[in-house]
């Protein structure tokens, strides 16, 4: 399916649990959970006005022999963890990009965070509980076996438009995606075909990403982390925060 974006004024999203799932489940559950890991701009040190913009094309490499390169699109133009990295990396993968692009472990909070605290990463187990480190290190990739959801929270992005251009896109198939100024939903697939949900979120300075994997989904993950039921399949989780099928046409 040809990839889709449509922009409005902020009245998609506000069919049936969509609406309630934006304001209670990630504004008062899952934006919280990594509060402490992540400052506002104005706490985080000046560090200049941030950019929007899409991943870099540069190649993502690390100069310590012996460790594993980069894709591009594992990390956005601020070297913020993306969504691509989540679905194609291993748990100990995924540890050592963090770790060289300034990231570090809270262990109150259960997060990675980048130094200045521009940006959080937090992974829930299939319970629905929050993994600490050394869980996090043993995950498969994202989108293959397994269930767990992952959740990027970061204050470089003023518009959830442009958070779904650099955290979610590169790298990725989009099948269907519908955002506005608040939130966002995408189905998104890998280069073998392998389905998930993206769900975008924008609170106060920051804005979560949140993906789950078609296994995730179907186990009832992403509806413990909701609070509430939203189908057993990618599809279903769409239908449910787009108030449509993807593919169909916005009404």
């Amino acid at each position: 399916m040809a990839f889709r974006m449509r922009e409005d004024d902020g009245r998609r999203l506000h069919h049936g649990v969509g609406q309630e799932f934006v304001a209670l489940a990630l504004a008062a559950a899952l934006v919280p959970a990594l509060s402490g890991c992540l400052q506002t701009p104005s706490q985080a040190p000046s560090q200049g006005a941030p950019e929007d913009a899409a991943a870099t094309d540069d190649a993502k490499s690390n100069d310590a022999g012996g460790r594993d390169s980069w894709s591009a699109a594992c990390l956005d133009r601020h070297d913020e963890l993306t969504v691509y990295a989540v679905t194609t990396l291993r748990g100990k993968q995924i540890e050592q990009l963090l770790k060289q692009n300034s990231y570090n472990w809270n262990t109150r909070n259960q997060c990675w965070f980048k130094d200045k605290g521009t940006s959080a990463l937090a992974v829930y187990g299939p319970d629905g509980q929050i993994l600490n480190d050394e869980e996090i290190a043993e995950l498969a990739p994202g989108m293959s076996e397994g269930a767990a959801t992952y959740r990027i929270v970061s204050s470089h992005y003023s518009s959830v438009k442009r958070a779904f251009d650099g955290l979610v896109s590169g790298g990725m198939t989009c099948e269907d995606v519908e955002l506005t100024d608040q939130s966002g939903v995408a189905v998104v697939a890998d280069t073998a075909g392998q389905r998930g949900i993206v769900f975008l979120h924008r609170e106060e300075d920051a804005i979560t990403v949140s993906f789950a994997s078609q296994e995730a989904v179907s186990e009832g993950l992403f509806d413990t982390i909701a609070g509430q039921e939203l189908g057993s399949s990618v599809d279903d989780v769409f239908e449910a925060l787009a108030g449509r099928k993807p593919g169909d046409d916005a009404s």
